[in-house]
């Protein structure tokens, strides 16, 4: 199938629900996008990382992450961030990392 391209990643969230209620800690960003470097996911204590070799990025499942930070230095791209520090650009992530990590196997595998 190949990698996703950006803006299907954006049209796949249309067809998703704000409920406004999603708890989300680690929210993985646009940089990431193309990279895959995976040096995150060694130091997360509970695994929560999600992708597949169809997606172009990782993304954290809000369910299981614990936010500890662990994985943040690690990122070659600084991709990484807490919730609350996600720049404006970005906060679209923080859906597309609690929709997407659903559809997704662990990436720990």
């Amino acid at each position: 199938m190949g990698i996703l391209p950006v803006m299907e990643i954006t049209d796949r969230l249309e067809a998703y629900p704000t409920s406004g209620d999603t708890k989300m800690t680690m929210v993985v960003t646009q940089p990431c996008i193309g990279c895959k470097d995976k040096a995150c996911l060694p130091v997360c204590p509970v695994e929560c990382f999600s992708t597949s070799e169809d997606e172009p990025m990782v993304y954290i499942d809000p369910d299981e992450c614990i936010d500890c930070g662990a994985c943040v230095p690690e990122c070659p791209t600084e991709a990484i961030f807490y919730e609350d520090d996600v720049p404006d650009q970005w906060k679209g992530f923080i859906k597309t990392n609690a929709k997407i990590s659903q559809e997704c196997p662990s990436a720990h595998e």
